[in-house]
């Protein structure tokens, strides 16, 4: 290989620190935006059957670093008690899954109110005729409160 495509190559693509700086420019509040945008957009041209299930699951991802106030505690992660957790809503078919949001939670929010917000996201885009929760959902009274809210 000649000098010219080796930097031709190399111009193709950019560094790790190019990749980064450029990631620290995006608005976040504006790519969501327009991420829920076209998810939108997809929706209205899916076939989506008559009886819609989505689902809401709450799932927490190790994390290894440096201890930081948006992390939450989990003694089942595994190498590590940190972790990310998300909150995601999805539409499920037999044999698909379409996420429509995911979220990062706060160990100081609510998951009920987390759980409203998707919820909320969802019946504006769809007309779900079921709803799948996290079995840590199943027999409390966060349920009631949300039966309350039809």
């Amino acid at each position: 290989m000649g000098m010219d495509e080796a930097s031709a190559e190399r111009q193709s693509r950019p560094s790790p620190d190019v990749i980064l700086r450029r990631l620290h420019e995006v608005d976040e509040e504006n790519a969501r935006e327009e991420l829920e945008k076209l998810n939108e957009q997809i929706l209205k041209n899916l076939p989506l059957p008559e009886n819609l299930k989505i689902a809401i699951d709450f799932t927490v991802i190790p994390y290894y670093g440096e201890e930081n106030p948006t992390l939450v505690s989990d003694s089942r992660l595994p190498g590590t008690n940190l972790g990310i957790k998300f909150a995601v809503l999805s539409v499920v078919e037999e044999g698909k899954t379409i996420t429509l949001k995911a979220r990062q939670v706060s160990p100081f929010e609510s998951e009920v109110s987390v759980l409203e917000e998707l919820l909320d996201y969802a019946k504006k885009l769809l007309n779900p005729s079921l709803v799948v929760l996290d079995r840590g959902f199943t027999p409390s009274k966060r349920l009631k409160n949300l039966n309350q809210k039809k």
